[in-house]
């Protein structure tokens, strides 16, 4: 699926399941080899990481930390340019 699509098909599912009806009560699994822009996310949205695959460069140290704090920010700015 192209990018476009991705996002438009996963911010779909987050409102269909964050909503207060029976399908909130299912569990989705989302599986994917790259990481999309600007996906909207909420409280009832849980996040797994995987970090493994033969180009993991294990030299490098990717900071969990810092890379969620960024997520934060860039959905705290979508957030505040949709008021």
């Amino acid at each position: 699926m192209d990018p476009k699509n991705e996002k438009i098909v996963f911010n779909m599912i987050v409102d269909m399941l964050s909503s207060d009806n029976d399908l909130a009560k299912t569990q989705y699994f989302i599986l994917t080899p790259k990481l999309v822009p600007d996906l909207k996310f909420n409280q009832k949205t849980k996040i797994h990481c995987i970090y493994s695959g033969g180009k993991l460069d294990k030299r490098k140290s990717w900071n969990v930390t810092d890379f969620l704090k960024s997520m934060s920010n860039q959905q705290m700015v979508t957030e505040m340019e949709a008021i």
